[in-house]
């Protein structure tokens, strides 16, 4: 029988003296072992789906207090030696065919004999398989058991912030999305894509989304599936819900290529269109599936060529047509892509466009430094990033400032605050359109709605007075 092991704690804790306010003896010490334990364990889910593990002692002031569990309630759990020196394994029948609700009893004693005892209240559910319309109309805190093929992992061994498994429901076109879990799906679990799993725990709705967050999972076979991904092109265009595709790998078809937005490291995007509907991929590296290379670089920071290449690659093709394939995801029910491989984006051709239509999309891509606070020489583009037939000349409103042919502006901070208005005129061919960028120059003392206002990045002066403190 295949079992799964929920890691608990991944090494026996150690309670120094200062740990606990008494620590003066072994009395004491066999009290603190045991408030301590007790405090591990009390917050823990009480539905126990699957096997788990448990410390067999606790080391408070350098001496050791032995645990031993037993059960009460049941003749159906085992307690067993763990995978782990120091620890036991509560052996969980996986296919109750009921409820069972059973004490967990942990007893601490040290070298005298004495001993306390501590109580834990936990249930077996019913197996009982959840189907796909049943996770669905699950609400907050229901306890679902469902079925289905790996699409795609998150896994913190390969680099990712989070555990998650993405799964393709094995009988509909579905999608199970397991949100944070506690064992890693590839090095504790050996779950690969393609594989069938079971994952068992609490519905937990999220920003339009239906996940399963902290799920326990185990492999129900090894055998590997393809699933290829669904196209939900007319969906997407049409607006209807997206919400049975979560976690799935989708594609949308003849997709024009937007612009991107990577200055935040957590949020960056490249944007895509189709008719009205705009989404994007989501490029933030934690958030990977492990099916690229992510490597970790030094103070735990991730990066990965794959993304660079996949920046680069949308960048390079501003305005064509392409078709678009990745992970679905919901924020706020507005649906986005996490990227799977490199090539998320099938570059098809370039989209011819009138020449009064790229003056309008380059002036509304551009933008530059709004607000400076140290002395600077601001450089202004010359042509747009996003269609290279359209040149930029600019203007400013202020005598005393002069834009040089390189498009260069030399600005200088003084006690006055200065705002100049520059005027940007956009040509391609006989077409042409202006816009108005407002530039503030000042010292770096900003009142709050100021700031509120700033771009990310800005370096700026707050003065006020503490009104609380959240955090000691």
């Amino acid at each position: 029988m295949k079992k799964f092991l929920v890691i608990i704690m991944t090494m026996v804790l150690f309670i120094t003296a200062c740990s606990f306010v008494s620590c003066g003896n072994d009395t004491e010490g066999l009290n603190d072992a045991a408030d301590y334990l007790f405090q591990m364990y009390k917050d823990k889910e009480e539905v126990t789906p699957a096997d788990y593990e448990v410390l067999g002692q606790v080391t408070v002031d350098s001496i050791v207090y032995k645990v031993t569990w037993t059960i009460e309630g049941t003749d159906v759990i085992k307690v067993t030696e763990g995978s782990k020196t120091g620890f036991y394994t509560i052996d969980v029948p996986e296919t109750s065919a009921e409820e069972i609700s059973y004490k967990l009893i942990a007893t601490i004693s040290n070298e005298k004999g004495d001993t306390l005892t501590k109580e834990f209240s936990h249930k077996i559910p019913m197996y009982d398989l959840t189907t796909f319309e049943e996770y669905m109309a699950a609400v907050e805190g229901d306890n679902v058991t469902i079925q289905g093929t790996v699409v795609a992992i998150n896994a913190k061994s390969r680099g990712n912030s989070r555990n998650h498994l993405f799964i393709a429901d094995a009988n509909t076109v579905g999608g199970y999305y397991s949100y944070q879990m506690d064992a890693d799906p590839i090095a504790d679990l050996k779950i690969e894509v393609g594989m069938t799993v079971e994952v068992t725990g609490p519905v937990s709705p999220y920003s339009g989304m239906q996940e399963i967050k902290g799920g326990t999972a185990r492999i129900i076979s090894e055998e590997k599936k393809d699933f290829a991904p669904v196209d939900i092109t007319d969906l997407f265009t049409s607006g209807a819900s997206l919400k049975n595709y979560v976690a799935l790998p989708v594609t949308i078809k003849g997709v024009e290529i937007g612009s991107q937005e990577l200055e935040t490291a957590s949020s960056q995007y490249l944007f895509f269109k189709l008719g009205e509907k705009t989404s994007y991929i989501r490029t933030y590296i934690t958030d990977f599936p492990t099916t690229l290379n992510i490597t970790v670089g030094e103070n735990s920071s991730v990066s990965s060529e794959d993304k660079t290449a996949i920046d680069a690659k949308h960048a390079e093709h501003f305005g064509w047509k392409a078709n678009v394939t990745g992970i679905l995801v919901l924020y706020s029910d507005a649906p986005y892509l996490i990227p799977m491989t490199v090539d998320c984006f099938e570059y098809l051709a370039p989209i011819e466009k009138a020449p009064e239509v790229k003056v309008a999309e380059a002036l509304e891509l551009l933008s530059i430094k709004t607000f400076i606070t140290e002395n600077t020489t601001l450089e202004l583009p010359l042509a747009s990033s996003a269609h290279s037939d359209v040149k930029f000349a600019w203007a400013v409103d202020k005598e005393g400032y002069t834009i040089d042919k390189d498009g260069k502006i030399a600005l200088t901070v003084s006690e006055t605050p200065v705002e100049l208005k520059f005027t940007v005129t956009a040509t391609c061919g006989d077409k042409t359109g202006t816009k108005d960028i407002t530039v503030k120059v000042t010292l770096p003392n900003v009142s709050i709605k100021e700031a509120l206002e700033l771009e990310d990045g800005s370096s700026v002066v707050l003065t006020g007075v503490v009104t609380s403190i959240k955090s000691a």
